[in-house]
């Protein structure tokens, strides 16, 4: 039997386990409950008054028989409603903001979170702290995420890129991509991202 009055991290780690050192304090890898009670039951109680993340995930489970849960970053349409989570507990906690801006929101969104869920916590508890009680901007984000959205911005004027164009600038250049990245205008990272889409250019 599973009560809802649990602590969020105790909760989710009683029900679907942890491996060691997934966070703090995880010593050794521990089964959850859905594990121990295989072929068994299990009374969850309260389940109405569990957060909204743990619900998504138990009826994950119980739609698909399986706790494998996607990176966050193949689950993007999930960021908007666990942004919304957990400003919801920072207002709980009696910490006053009005929100995200558009553009610290798509940030947020195209992130791609290699820390997961408890990285998209810290990055907004960060940026609360950081806008002191206004709506949150992009250089309230933690420096990993403007890192990332600068490697992302064009340098010097946008511009298109096309395999034609990217095809002579590798040419004249003699395969160097910093030198096709000068040639054409744009940054290396804009460069770099174009090439991934189109392999047999590089």
């Amino acid at each position: 039997m599973m009560r809802a009055a649990l602590p969020e991290g105790i909760l989710e780690s009683e029900l679907f386990g942890h491996v060691k050192r997934a966070f703090t304090g995880a010593i050794r890898d521990k089964k959850g409950r859905f594990e121990l009670a295989h072929g068994g039951t299990l009374f969850l109680d309260e389940v109405a008054d569990l957060p909204m993340v743990v619900q998504a995930k138990l009826l994950r489970v119980l739609q698909e028989g399986r706790i494998h849960l996607p990176p966050l970053r193949e689950r993007k349409d999930d960021i908007p409603l666990l942004l919304d989570h957990f400003l919801e507990k920072a207002l709980e906690e009696g910490q006053e903001t009005p929100g995200f801006s558009k553009e610290a929101f798509t940030i947020m969104k195209n992130y791609p979170w290699p820390g997961n869920i408890r990285e998209l916590q810290s990055a907004i508890r960060f940026a609360l702290v950081r806008s002191r009680g206004w709506v949150v901007k992009p250089h309230d984000l933690p420096i990993e995420l403007k890192k990332w959205e600068d490697t992302r911005s064009p340098r010097g004027p946008s511009r298109k890129l096309d395999s034609e164009s990217v095809r002579a600038a590798l040419a004249q250049s003699g395969g160097n991509k910093a030198k096709a990245a000068r040639l054409l205008g744009v940054g290396r990272a804009t460069l770099y991202r174009f090439l991934g889409d189109y392999p047999d250019l590089s």
